[in-house]
């Protein structure tokens, strides 16, 4: 499956339609909706757009340029616990 821009944006559209549909406490958060969907991106080239589009968001969200960077900071320590 290849991850592209208009195959994320169809997937949230779809999502959020059902949200709207939903009773409100059941609605899930954006990030919930968005994790669910991690497990289909099974090749590098995937999971490199993925991370991308990621981190060129950082700067559409509030102090998300300062949270990349501290994350990039930890990243070396995050590599090591992968197993």
């Amino acid at each position: 499956m290849k991850l592209t821009k208009s195959l994320i944006k169809d997937l949230i559209l779809e999502e959020l339609g059902a949200a709207e549909e939903a009773e409100p406490e059941k609605m899930e958060s954006d990030v919930a909706t968005l994790l669910k969907l991690v497990p289909k991106i099974n090749n590098a080239n995937e999971y490199q757009q993925l991370v991308t589009a990621v981190i060129k968001h950082a700067a559409e969200v509030p102090r998300g340029k300062a949270l990349l960077a501290q994350l990039y900071k930890e990243l070396p320590a995050a590599i090591k616990g992968i197993k």
